[in-house]
């Protein structure tokens, strides 16, 4: 490793450093630069511990700061006035310099949390106003692996990124009021559904008097389109029912809601379509087997 060490236009010396160096203090290298100069210069003598170290970018360098860690190769070093700080006394200035640069908090407005579902933005109410806060009506529900708001129930997510990702579908002011139920399940959903004379969803270890597990309708809404996401989800509790992993299913799902994340809305759609092919492509490998024997 090559430096060069300069004392303004009185002195520059270029130095390999000794491989022990790298390892140590830079105030080794202040400490050579200022002996060469005391030594050209009997009559100017100076002080070691007046000074310090600089790179050319103005990074000031600690006095205990190692050479390997802190100086590049072929590194300009500049000696300047002012005493070399330690590197304990360097982090407390920046600590200090950082705590100056904060804001005061004003006690007649602090900074504030909103409670709104879906914002938890930090605000000041100084700042406030009819349309500062985009937020979600309704609390989130978590059933299965779906994760959406119960106000936005086609906007479903199956990762947490994602979920929280979703647009409020209300705007207004920020504030700190807790709203009502916080989070939402499957046994909410279900309540929610037989209230509304809706289709209940049932657990899929559900056995009727027959003994059997009982036969989702078409439909999850009466007069409501079955969406392409209410046919995967339709279609999860199926293959989960026959012995399929879960886990597995979603992990094949999302992989081709990746390929099509560009089709926006529409991306569920493709993800059905797909799913569809290729499920048949194995029925067909089935039968053709069956044929064969």
């Amino acid at each position: 490793m090559r430096v060069v060490l300069s004392y303004g236009e009185k002195l520059t010396i270029k130095v390999k450093l000794p491989k022990k160096w790298l390892s140590g203090p830079t105030e080794t290298l202040k400490t050579t630069l200022v002996d060469n100069f005391n030594t050209k210069h009997p009559d100017e003598v100076i002080v070691a511990t007046d000074y310090h170290l600089e790179l050319d970018d103005g990074t000031i360098l600690c006095s205990d700061d190692v050479v390997q860690k802190q100086i590049p190769d072929r590194a300009t070093l500049q000696l300047v006035a002012g005493a070399s700080p330690t590197m304990a006394e360097s982090a407390a200035e920046a600590r200090r310099a950082a705590d100056a640069a904060k804001p005061v908090e004003d006690p007649n407005d602090p900074t504030l949390t909103c409670r709104n579902f879906g914002c938890q933005k930090k605000y000041r109410e100084s700042e406030n106003h009819d349309a500062f806060c985009c937020y979600h009506k309704s609390p989130p529900v978590f059933h299965e692996t779906a994760k959406y708001w119960s106000c936005c129930p086609d906007k479903k997510a199956y990762d947490w990124d994602t979920f929280m990702a979703i647009k409020g579908c209300q705007s207004g002011r920020c504030t700190t009021q807790k709203p009502g139920q916080s989070v939402l399940g499957g046994s909410d959903v279900r309540a929610a559904a037989q209230a509304q004379n809706d289709y209940t969803p049932q657990r899929v270890d559900t056995k009727d008097q027959s003994g059997s597990a009982p036969n989702a309708p078409a439909a999850l809404n009466k007069g409501r389109l079955v969406t392409p996401l209410d046919k995967l989800s339709a279609l999860r509790k199926a293959v989960v029912g026959i012995g399929v992993d879960g886990v597995q299913f979603d992990s094949a799902r999302d992989t081709i809601k990746t390929r099509y994340e560009e089709l926006g809305k529409d991306v569920w759609k493709k993800v059905s379509e797909e799913m569809a092919a290729a499920f048949t492509e194995v029925l067909e490998k089935m039968e053709m087997q069956t044929e064969s024997h």
